[in-house]
């Protein structure tokens, strides 16, 4: 069976129907790359460079309300009303980009999404793929931990 289309998150991929096996392999690539996504049970979002969003998982959509693919190419600063346009976020951002950090962990505690208090960890991780880098931030709620300490 040939593949000539991918369904990503609503958006349709499509391929020249030339080149076969390029068009496979990039469509394996991208149904491997969703499906390991959203088998993260954390929220995650991938971010180029200039901190826009790439791609979510389904634990950000669940979480964060977000099943819209609306907030692709968006920056990360103003999507869900600029909750995650906060300091922190920024210079574990600029850590990761700017400074070269291939890795960075900060603690936040707000109100996210307009719930309650909220403690939420951001991990930041640079990947670097060909001549591009791109961010996974992963976001966990530790705010059961800090109940319980």
């Amino acid at each position: 069976m040939e593949i000539t289309s991918v369904d990503v998150r609503t958006k349709m991929l499509l391929a020249p129907l030339h080149s076969v096996s390029k068009q496979t392999s990039d469509q394996v690539a991208l149904i491997f790359s969703k499906t390991t996504l959203d088998d993260i049970l954390h929220p995650l979002l991938v971010l180029d460079e200039s901190a826009n969003i790439c791609a979510f998982n389904q634990a950000y959509s669940s979480e964060c309300g977000s099943t819209e693919v609306s907030i692709i190419a968006d920056s990360l600063y103003d999507v869900h009303q600029g909750q995650w346009n906060i300091p922190e976020i920024h210079t574990l951002l600029h850590d990761v980009i700017v400074q070269g950090h291939h890795y960075a962990i900060v603690k936040v505690s707000s109100k996210f999404l307009g719930v309650d208090l909220k403690t939420l960890v951001f991990y930041a991780r640079q990947i670097k793929r060909h001549d591009s880098t791109m961010i996974l931030l992963s976001i966990e709620d530790a705010t059961a931990y800090n109940e319980a300490a």
